[in-house]
């Protein structure tokens, strides 16, 4: 992706661009799948979520049938919003959604000058269901995410060689 620490900094092998063959493939299936949604005799859904950019698309099909609720997993860095013309159909297609949640407080602000159907939910975990793990120590700290500039890897790498000064039997993983 556009920033991508990989492809700049670290020298990891990155996916290649899939290309407009894949994407086209991707809607098509998408689209063939929605209309089964759309016209199956008994309705089996009250909401339908989605959280991948590409079936934004969609929306103003399944609207007809369902509520529609949709997730936004970051807005900057990604060719729908930084491309101009691919935006205006995405958030042509967000305008049908009933509910769209923002995973971050920046592309909550974003969203609401065009929506005022945009909920902030950030990402998490209910701790509480490790509870009845047994707990070992361990000295390491794990990432788990995708490399990319908005996850802000650089700073947990910046931060871990300083924790390091201090604990040098820490590990980063």
């Amino acid at each position: 992706q556009k920033g991508s620490i990989c492809k700049r900094k670290i020298g990891l092998p990155t996916l290649k661009k899939q290309g407009k063959a894949f994407n086209l493939l991707f809607a098509t299936v998408a689209i063939l799948y929605g209309f089964k949604l759309l016209f199956t005799f008994r309705k089996k859904y009250d909401a339908v979520h989605i959280h991948e950019n590409l079936l934004y698309i969609l929306a103003p099909m399944l609207c007809i049938r369902y509520k529609i609720i949709i997730t936004v997993h970051g807005l900057k860095g990604f060719k729908f919003y930084d491309k101009k013309y691919l935006w205006v159909l995405f958030r042509w297609a967000l305008g049908y959604a009933h509910s769209i949640i923002a995973v971050s407080l920046a592309d909550k602000a974003t969203l609401k000058r065009y929506f005022d159907n945009v909920t902030y939910i950030p990402n998490g975990v209910d701790n509480s269901l490790y509870d009845r793990i047994k707990k070992t120590i361990e000295k390491k700290i794990t990432f788990v995410g995708r490399i990319h500039q908005q996850k802000g890897l650089i700073y947990l790498l910046q931060a871990f060689s300083k924790v390091q000064l201090t604990y040098p039997n820490y590990r980063l993983e």
